[in-house]
């Protein structure tokens, strides 16, 4: 392998099929145990996964991608098959949803870096709503949705509290 390619990091999916995802599994393993960069795209958070990556010397970074509404997803899943696209099991998204905004104050205090963006408007893009780096919120978008307030509604009002009082001034 060329020193170009070690430097361009494995992609993986999870998946909805245990054979697959077991393949992925052993897979991640390898290249963790040979120190070796890759990036990973599931639709739940893997606390496990990301605490086995520090302690193998990895520095963490979670994007987390979402919408105001699982339905969302839904439409866009069936848009993309008919598409010609990959399909997603649709009866898990509602219940990966959940899972993954249920998980974000774990996520936070264990990644290194945590960069939420909302995926809402179809055909817009992603945009970024927050970042957090060793659990300290470092940016915080003007217009934040409802799904990112109901994990961190305490650090984005205490952010915008300090924002609004403005720098302290030498007396």
């Amino acid at each position: 392998m060329s020193a170009a390619e070690d430097s361009i990091p494995g992609s993986f999916e999870g998946s909805t099929s245990p054979l697959e995802q077991a393949e992925t599994d052993r897979e991640r393993s390898r290249l963790t145990k040979e120190g070796h960069s890759f990036v990973y795209q599931d639709t739940t958070i893997d606390s496990q996964m990301i605490r086995e990556a520090q302690e193998a010397g990895f520095h963490v970074k979670v994007f987390y991608v979402a919408k105001k509404d699982p339905n969302l997803n839904m439409g866009r899943v069936l848009l993309r098959v008919s598409n010609g696209g990959p399909f997603a099991a649709l009866a898990r998204i509602a219940d990966d949803y959940v899972h993954g905004l249920r998980h974000l104050p774990e996520a936070k205090k264990l990644a290194d870096d945590i960069m939420l963006f909302d995926n809402t408007t179809h055909g817009r893009g992603h945009r970024l709503v927050a970042h957090f780096h060793a659990g300290e919120l470092m940016k915080l978008a003007r217009s934040v949705p409802k799904w990112p307030k109901k994990a961190f509604r305490k650090e984005f009002e205490k952010w915008l509290g300090s924002r609004e009082r403005g720098p302290r001034r030498a007396r």
